[in-house]
């Protein structure tokens, strides 16, 4: 029996299905006219055994790339379902610090809608439906890495504020974890939307964590992207009536943006969020 970890890295989000199953869904932003997502698998490099299920990323014009020193391959994901055994006992457990610091749409703003979210959880999305990529979660512990926290921000109003606490500041989680115990050497299970037979992700023994990210690709390299644009594409997996978007410092005529000292932005990358 191994502890196995994988990040969820940039932006996700995790579906609550029911009390024992939670699905992590990775929206396709790859089209977000300045930071085009990469949704992703991340292996420490020469760490996937056999031939891979998914093709190889090119991050920074390079096959592999170095991040905290250490060497990464990453495998493209569009349109698929990821689930890994494990031998926890279900349902999956949230950690207090994981409901504190990923907070949930339901609550951005009054005119949330559930359709587009509703639709990527469907167990085969409607075409066309952007879903990079789905991921199941019946066991293990969710917490986040204290490490990877946004820059303090609120909402203002505060009615908008989807944590508990309106109004109070927060890192927000731009890294969660899930630990798992797994039998052996880990295996992702990779299927394609649409289709009834999985393939095996294979990786090599003592292998301890992988990374599921949907990130720019700065965000991918440990590059600071501090810009509000990032934020944006938090409230885009709502409805397209949903308003407000954070466009910029807050001022009096836009009072709705996550504020650090009057900037916006969430550093390396995207929130996880949780929804509903």
């Amino acid at each position: 029996m191994t502890d196995f970890t994988i990040e969820f890295a940039g932006l996700c989000c995790y579906y609550q299905v029911d009390a024992s199953f939670i699905r992590v869904l990775l929206v396709d932003a790859s089209a977000h006219p300045r930071f085009p997502h990469i949704p992703h698998v991340e292996v420490q490099h020469n760490c996937v055994v056999d031939t891979p299920p998914l093709p190889q990323a090119m991050v920074g014009g390079k096959p592999s790339y170095v991040r905290d020193s250490i060497l990464y391959d990453a495998y493209l994901l569009n349109g698929v379902r990821l689930w890994m055994p494990s031998l926890d006992a279900g349902p999956p457990d949230k950690q207090p610090s994981f409901d504190a610091h990923v907070p949930s749409l339901k609550n951005v703003c009054p005119e949330f809608g559930s359709s587009k979210i509703a639709a990527f959880v469907d167990d085969a999305p409607p075409y066309g439906t952007p879903v990079a990529a789905q991921f199941d979660i019946h066991q293990g512990g969710l917490d986040i890495d204290d490490r990877e926290l946004s820059k303090l921000c609120f909402f203002v109003p505060k009615r908008n504020d989807p944590p508990d606490e309106p109004g109070k500041p927060r890192g927000l989680a731009t890294v969660s974890k899930l630990k798992l115990k797994v039998n052996g050497d880990p295996v992702l299970y990779v299927l394609r939307l649409g289709d009834s037979v999985a393939k095996k992700m294979k990786f090599a023994p003592g292998l301890t964590h992988i990374r599921i990210g949907n990130m720019a690709e700065a965000g991918i390299l440990g590059k600071d992207e501090d810009d509000v644009e990032h934020f944006s594409i938090y409230y885009a997996m709502s409805d397209s009536n949903c308003t407000p978007l954070p466009s910029g410092k807050s001022t009096a005529a836009d009072d709705h943006v996550p504020v650090d000292d009057l900037e916006a932005g969430l550093g390396g990358g995207c929130s996880n969020s949780q929804y509903p």
